[in-house]
């Protein structure tokens, strides 16, 4: 291995998932069982299963109890994917005990623009965030991530073939 020849001047200041520690935190522990796995992603949101507060989905398909934001990335397993069993993923499986934010700010991606102050709405088909103005209703298959706001700096719309953005977000009531 050589010698670092190469200085970043940007460097990445957060991890999709990841909590920011400057403000008050409260994560569940809860279980994930999805009706596709695929939307078991790491920073979206999960819906209480009815009847069954400890078991939460990403895609109930219609508004439900909103649980939380899937964080902690760098909890969980290496399962890997169909290119490999070492590929990484933020794909978890079903049956997979996750820890759930509730209250507190975490860095996700949306796929909207959106300013300091917009609101978070997740779909409750597959758990994926966008931010809308305040004030409005939700959009069609969405409702409104509890106390969910964008804060530190606005976000620029998803660009160059990419279909979300990241963006950092308080949930809960957050001081």
């Amino acid at each position: 291995m050589g010698f670092q020849t190469t200085v970043r001047i940007d460097q990445a200041d957060a991890t999709i998932g990841e909590v920011r520690f400057g403000s008050p935190m409260s994560a569940d522990p809860k279980i994930i069982n999805s009706t596709s796995a695929a939307n078991n992603v790491i920073a979206r949101a999960v819906q209480v299963v009815a009847g069954n507060d400890l078991q939460v989905t990403a895609d109930l398909g219609s508004a439900g109890v909103f649980a939380g934001i899937i964080i902690h990335p760098k909890s969980y397993s290496l399962q890997g994917t169909t290119s490999g069993t070492l590929e990484s993923s933020t794909t978890l499986r079903n049956n997979e005990n996750i820890e759930v934010l509730t209250m507190g700010t975490i860095t996700v991606e949306i796929s909207t623009a959106g300013n300091i102050g917009d609101e978070i709405f997740f779909d409750f088909r597959d758990g994926t965030l966008m931010a809308q103005a305040p004030g409005g209703n939700a959009p069609a298959n969405h409702a409104r991530v509890p106390g969910g706001v964008i804060t530190r700096q606005n976000i620029p719309a998803p660009s160059g073939g990419a279909t979300t953005v990241p963006a950092y977000i308080k949930v809960g009531v957050v001081a």
